[in-house]
């Protein structure tokens, strides 16, 4: 198993792939990152390939060790493979960005009728360009909502938060062939922001899996639960002004290490109540929601969490900063939104954990709304109808 961190994209990716797989006209294939793994490997009824051009940081030499290396020649012979880049065959060249005939050779390997990317990104740029060019049918599933920012234009350099260029994320929104958002709201910004249909389809959540059996805990005895990466886009350290003004409640910290620096702030600077884990196998994730009496939400944006809808399977009600999709949490009262005042999340935080009366109906309305709207075997029924259809479109 591979050492790397992984969030909600990657899970909603698996799940639909394996259940997917299921369906006797598909044949199911992920391209994953290369940890070290063997060139093929079959998980139940899905084939995962390694992409041998982006390789876990671990199999890769260290900044100062390349620099170290690193020569006149080196830089000049780098330049020179730049320059003459777009002229190599079976290279594609996006907006004066291009991708080498290495980064896409895995995809002719697959030789899929659909490709399919989470995220509008980079990488979403080659993946679409290689399906132009091979007059292959390229997919686009929403990550986020940064994925429809307004500065995406033709022409543009600006870099959205995780790296990305705009006027690649413009070209991956106006070539794909179709767009699955994961709200209302998005497919809307797709209609009015880029003149595209979108389709909703909202995420999946397997109701049916079941978790090894946890001891019972009293309700004095559940953690505030918290989940995300080290980045300024989940502002984890507001989590800490939230566990401070709280030093009567435990709080459950589970962050990926994305960015050190903040991951080593966090971690220098808890107070006592905060419990710090940097990775977890998935079921054991699951089993943290069975312990928690709310999940805290301080991101800047997301798209629709995959933690909310772990929260609604396990009837944890969910408390946001700011972050609520399609109104949902407001609108069925499945927790408390905070419109971005720290003030309120603050009292939000102490009404859920001293009002048992509220905190169990948010609870069972979360629940009810993810068993009504992402039930997965609705879902993939669903995925299975629109892939079968652009699958058939010449």
């Amino acid at each position: 198993m591979a050492q790397g961190i992984f969030g909600g994209s990657e899970v909603r990716t698996w799940l639909l792939a394996t259940a997917l797989s299921r369906f006797p006209e598909h044949e199911v294939t992920c391209i994953v990152f290369h940890h070290g793994q063997e060139s093929r490997e079959r998980v139940g009824q899905v084939m995962l390939v390694p992409h041998s051009f982006y390789r876990s940081p671990h199999l890769l030499p260290a900044a100062h060790e390349k620099q170290a290396h690193s020569s006149w020649l080196d830089r000049l012979w780098g330049r020179l493979e730049q320059s003459i880049a777009p002229l190599l065959p079976g290279n594609i060249t996006i907006n004066g960005h291009t991708i080498s005939r290495d980064m896409s050779r895995v995809y002719d390997d697959v030789a899929a009728d659909v490709y399919c990317v989470c995220g509008v990104s980079n990488f979403a740029a080659e993946v679409a360009a290689y399906c132009q060019r091979s007059h292959r049918k390229f997919v686009l599933l929403a990550a986020s909502d940064v994925d429809f920012a307004l500065d995406y234009r033709r022409g543009s350099k600006h870099v959205n938060p995780f790296g990305s260029r705009a006027d690649l994320c413009h070209y991956v929104l106006m070539t794909a062939d179709r767009i699955l958002t994961q709200t209302d709201e998005q497919a809307a910004f797709v209609r009015t922001r880029f003149g595209r249909d979108a389709i909703t389809m909202r995420n999946p959540i397997d109701l049916s899996s079941r978790i090894l059996a946890a001891p019972a805990m009293s309700e004095q005895e559940k953690v505030a639960l918290w989940i995300g990466k080290s980045d300024t886009v989940k502002q984890p350290d507001l989590m800490l002004r939230v566990a401070m003004a709280f030093s009567h409640i435990r709080f459950v910290v589970l962050m990926n290490r994305v960015d050190p620096g903040l991951f080593d702030y966090i971690a220098g600077n808890k107070p006592h109540n905060i419990d710090l884990i940097e990775q977890m196998p998935f079921p054991e994730v699951e089993r943290l929601f069975t312990q928690a009496f709310v999940l805290v939400n301080t991101s800047r944006f997301e798209g629709f969490p995959n933690t909310f809808l772990q929260a609604g399977k396990y009837r944890v009600p969910v408390l946001s900063l700011q972050v609520d999709p399609d109104g949902f949490i407001a609108r069925y009262e499945c927790g408390i939104v905070a419109h971005g005042d720290m003030s309120r999340l603050m009292h939000g935080l102490a009404q859920l954990y001293t009002d048992a009366n509220f905190r169990e109906r948010c609870g069972n309305n979360i629940r009810t709304y993810v068993e009504t709207h992402h039930r997965l075997e609705e879902k993939i029924d669903e995925f299975n109808q629109i892939l079968s259809a652009i699958a058939r479109c010449d």
